[in-house]
């Protein structure tokens, strides 16, 4: 192998590894903002529901919602807060490729 095979040989493995890098973070994005939207979308729901039922004596209820809907948004920022895609330093990148 002469030198410009294996220099074409490096930067097609450093574009490949580039590219998985680059699509594992936008999964990461897609996952999270799917989660707020989905997160949006049931406090929306509830505050309609207890806006509807507010003057029907279903307080029970709508305090039940309220809490799971406040429990849902309180593990919705957990999980976004603890699955950052934060990119490994170039040492830590190869060492976790050698194990």
């Amino acid at each position: 192998m002469d030198e410009k095979e294996r220099r074409a040989a490096f930067f097609s493995a450093i574009t490949t590894e580039h590219f998985v890098l680059q699509t594992a973070a936008s999964a990461t994005v897609t996952e999270s903002a799917s989660r707020a939207s989905i997160y949006i979308l049931a406090l929306s729901s509830s505050l309609v529901a207890m806006a509807l039922g507010a003057g029907t004596g279903v307080g029970l209820l709508l305090g039940i919602v309220t809490a799971l809907t406040l429990v849902a948004g309180f593990y919705a920022y957990q999980n976004w807060r603890f699955r950052q895609f934060e990119p490994a330093e170039p040492a830590e990148a190869e060492g976790s490729r050698r194990s």
